[in-house]
């Protein structure tokens, strides 16, 4: 398919799979300590996970949806990591969509969200065990 294997910048790529790393790991403390609460929570967020995984642009290529979709989109974390990596493979793809800063600042957020609520709750959490 001549499509290459290794990226045109490595460096890029590897940015791109720690910022997926960060976001993977922030949404994961978050909905834990969530779930840990409420039992329900997690067949919810499922359901959500699934609309997040369909709208995050691994089976389209998100420049070609119209404007107004585009930019609702665009607001998906799971989408800018996406769009990160194919930047790294491809030279000059996604500088129209792609804002790097706000995965990883979404990924940090949920992580100290989902440490702070852990400490808030810790104590009801082991007391519910």
């Amino acid at each position: 398919f001549d499509i290459p294997i290794v990226p045109y910048d490595i460096a890029e790529a590897f940015f791109a799979l720690c910022a997926a790393v960060i976001l993977g790991l922030g949404m994961g403390v978050l909905n834990s300590v969530i779930m840990m609460m409420n039992q329900m929570w997690m067949t919810g967020y499922t359901l959500f996970n699934i609309a997040m995984w369909a709208a995050s642009g691994v089976a389209f290529v998100p420049s070609s949806v119209p404007d107004p979709y585009r930019t609702w989109l665009s607001y998906n974390p799971a989408l800018q990591v996406v769009e990160w990596m194919r930047s790294a493979y491809y030279r000059g793809y996604g500088e129209d969509l792609l804002d790097r800063s706000y995965a990883i600042e979404f990924g940090i957020v949920t992580l100290g969200l989902g440490l702070i609520l852990e400490r808030l709750t810790r104590g009801y959490i082991l007391s519910t065990r």
